[in-house]
C-alpha cells in the first residue's frame, strides 16, 4: 500500500503522526545545540595553536598516520604511537581495546589526562583520526583537540 498525503486511514494517519513528532524532535534539537553553543569549544584547533604549543610540557601531539608516514614527515614534536591510530587503538574486530591496554598504550608515549592532547594525519586518514579523538573521548579525556585541516594545514 502506498501512503498518500491526502485522504483517509489508520496507516496515514500514523504515518503523518510519525513524521510530524520526527520533525518535531530534530527541530528541538537543532535548536537546543544552536542555541547553547557547542560544550566543547576547543574541539577544532588550527596550526597557530599547534606551533604555539608543541614543546610544552603539558602538550602532546599525536601523528596519526602510519609509521611509515610519519618517518616520511611530521609536525615537529609530534609522535607516533607505531601505527595509524584507526589500528592501534582498536582490536581485531575494530572495536576499541579494552581500557587498561589503551591505558598503558598511552601512558608509555606520554600521553596522560592532564595533558592537552592534538590528534591529526591527512585528508586520506580523517576516520583514523576520528577514532582516535572519540577514543580518548570515551575514556574521559577533556582536553583533546582535533587539528583542523589535518598535516596539509
Amino acid at each position: 500500500m502506498v501512503l498518500k498525503w491526502s485522504g483517509g486511514g489508520v496507516k496515514t494517519m500514523r504515518f503523518r503522526v510519525a513524521l510530524f513528532l520526527s520533525a518535531g524532535l530534530l527541530f528541538c534539537m537543532a535548536s537546543l545545540a544552536y542555541g547553547s553553543g557547542y560544550v566543547y569549544a576547543g574541539l577544532l584547533t588550527d596550526a597557530k595553536m599547534v606551533a604555539d604549543n608543541t614543546g610544552k610540557a603539558d602538550w602532546v601531539v599525536i601523528d596519526c598516520r602510519d609509521g611509515k608516514a610519519y618517518a616520511a614527515g611530521h609536525i615537529p614534536g609530534a609522535i607516533t604511537l607505531g601505527d595509524a591510530c584507526g589500528k592501534i587503538l582498536r582490536d581485531a574486530t575494530h572495536r576499541e581495546k579494552k581500557t587498561g591496554e589503551l591505558e598503558k598504550l598511552l601512558g608509555d608515549a606520554g600521553v596522560s589526562m592532564d595533558k592537552h592532547v592534538v590528534v591529526y594525519a591527512d585528508a586520506g586518514l580523517i576516520t583514523s583520526t576520528s577514532v582516535a579523538f572519540w577514543i580518548f573521548e570515551h575514556l574521559g579525556h577533556d582536553k583533546v583537540h582535533f587539528l583542523n585541516g589535518g598535516i596539509e594545514a
